[in-house]
């Protein structure tokens, strides 16, 4: 069983009985609005963030090769398009805004798994603003995560505002030693707020750089934060999954901590059998 904590914690969170809307209506100060299943949701929109995040990435791996080519050509003739080094511009601050929106999701579901959510607020931003400031907290582990590993979600915060709000970036290039191109992403800090205030007016990264350290970073912290959900989550409760074996597909129900002992689980249907196909 080499399944990560976050794919454990999307697949037997279903099982848990936050997952109810009547739970959620129990509670003050839980966003749950028109939501039928209102975590269920966060947490689907979660997943599916962070699968369009793992797109995005291969995006920018594979335009900033094609940015490379296409500024060799132009060198070489004199003239041509930038449409590359466009493309590259638009993947890099969709990105930033991705990890922006998963974070968001995360802060929801924190709402949910976390006790007593009334008063506080459902952005990321001001919850992480209230635990540095000592004004709250959901637990050590959590605490510890939001005070020690997330100095980067400034710059993150730095190229999603000011993309989303005021000015859209630009791809530039510096040079390397011998005289080949490298792309960077280049903006200007001109929001007004608070947070970024104190930072440098220039907003430069080098692209090949740092977008695999957002990326390994992101997935990282996601996995550490799904594993504090799952403590608090109820982890006996049957949940149907899927078992993938030899092109057959089975619905078996299991708990969480049977899944994780190696237990198999009962027998609910066969979805696939290739064989009976035959």
């Amino acid at each position: 069983m080499r399944d990560s904590k976050l794919d454990l914690f999307f697949t037997f969170i279903k099982g848990d009985h936050r997952i109810s809307r009547k739970y959620a209506e129990s509670k003050k100060g839980l966003p749950i609005k028109g939501l039928d299943l209102p975590l269920f949701r966060y947490v689907l929109s979660l997943q599916e963030r962070i699968q369009r995040l793992h797109i995005i990435y291969s995006k920018i791996v594979k335009s900033h090769k094609e940015t490379l080519e296409e500024t060799q050509q132009v060198e070489l003739k004199g003239y041509g398009s930038r449409i590359k080094s466009t493309e590259l511009n638009i993947y890099y601050e969709v990105f930033f805004n991705e990890i922006y929106s998963i974070l968001e999701n995360v802060s929801r579901i924190n709402l949910f798994m976390f006790e007593n959510p009334s008063n506080i607020s459902p952005k990321f931003s001001k919850q992480i603003k209230k635990i540095e400031s000592g004004d709250l907290s959901f637990s050590s582990e959590y605490d510890r995560i939001i005070l020690e590993e997330m100095e980067w979600f400034n710059d993150v915060s730095r190229i999603r505002d000011n993309a989303n709000h005021f000015l859209t970036g630009l791809v530039v290039f510096d040079r390397t030693d011998d005289g080949k191109p490298i792309p960077k992403y280049l903006n200007y800090n001109i929001s007004e707020r608070k947070k970024h205030e104190s930072d440098d007016s220039k907003i430069e990264m080098n692209i090949s750089n740092n977008i695999a350290i957002f990326f390994k970073t992101i997935i990282k912290i996601l996995d550490e934060i799904a594993g504090i959900y799952i403590k608090k989550m109820d982890k006996d409760v049957p949940c149907h999954i899927s078992y993938f074996k030899d092109g057959e597909v089975e619905i078996r129900s299991i708990t969480y901590n049977d899944y994780v002992a190696g237990k198999d689980g009962e027998y609910v249907t066969t979805l696939i059998n290739p064989k009976k196909e035959k």
